[in-house]
């Protein structure tokens, strides 16, 4: 935050030192940890996939997966400064929304990265999927054929990036590569990083000139930098 204090979303199991299942903030307030249940319910284990980000007055946003087996939603909480507000987002059947990732522009408007996976004629598919309130209400996009994790990032012009698998589906060897997607005003541009297969912990940063800097972790576990 702006005194560089860490805030943290995660999903708490029952198998965790501090009890009850859900979704937990935590940030240190300069002496010592505030853990915090946001959302708690057995029945849906919300909390998965959590991940957060915060606006200029240092309040929390947070998007995270709920649900069980193939009936699957996603939320959006954040705190206002006197409450959490929480909000159902979409509802898929399937895995739903998972492998988040949320960014604020300089504007506090929500951006965020996800992918879902659905199965047709016994064939899994998965889709990169990207999400703004920057025109007011939450509107959602299909960016590409994805698998995985995501990063997101915004531009000094207020435009996403996003970091990703991309995972070509429609073959006897699914391809999947560590790609890269940005938004320049009026189109999604696509390059991929390189054709080492898949990655996992993808990280995405932007440079005071909007250049893209990727960490990953490759299939033989190596950590990558481009």
């Amino acid at each position: 935050d702006s005194n560089d204090n860490p805030h943290i979303a995660y999903y708490a199991t029952r198998k965790t030192i501090d009890s009850g299942e859900g979704l937990k903030y935590a940030h240190w307030d300069g002496s010592a940890w505030i853990v915090t249940m946001i959302d708690e319910d057995g029945a849906i284990r919300p909390g998965k996939y959590a991940s957060i980000a915060l606006d200029s007055l240092d309040y929390p946003h947070i998007f995270y997966g709920a649900g069980q087996f193939s009936n699957t939603a996603f939320w959006y909480t954040h705190w206002n400064g006197t409450e959490w507000l929480k909000s159902k987002i979409s509802y898929y059947i399937g895995t739903g929304g998972e492998y988040f990732s949320v960014a604020m522009d300089n504007n506090d408007n929500v951006h965020v990265s996800f992918t879902d996976g659905f199965e047709i004629q016994g064939y899994s598919y998965s889709r990169l999927h990207y999400l703004t309130n920057k025109g007011g209400s939450f509107v959602e996009q299909d960016i590409s054929d994805a698998r995985g994790g995501t990063s997101i990032n915004i531009d000094s012009n207020g435009n996403p990036a996003i970091a990703y698998n991309y995972y070509q589906q429609e073959t006897l060897t699914p391809i999947i590569n560590p790609a890269y997607v940005k938004w320049d005003g009026s189109m999604w541009i696509y390059s991929n990083i390189s054709d080492e297969g898949s990655t996992e912990n993808l990280a995405l940063a932007l440079d005071a000139n909007n250049g893209p800097h990727i960490s990953y972790t490759n299939n033989s576990g190596e950590i990558k930098y481009a």
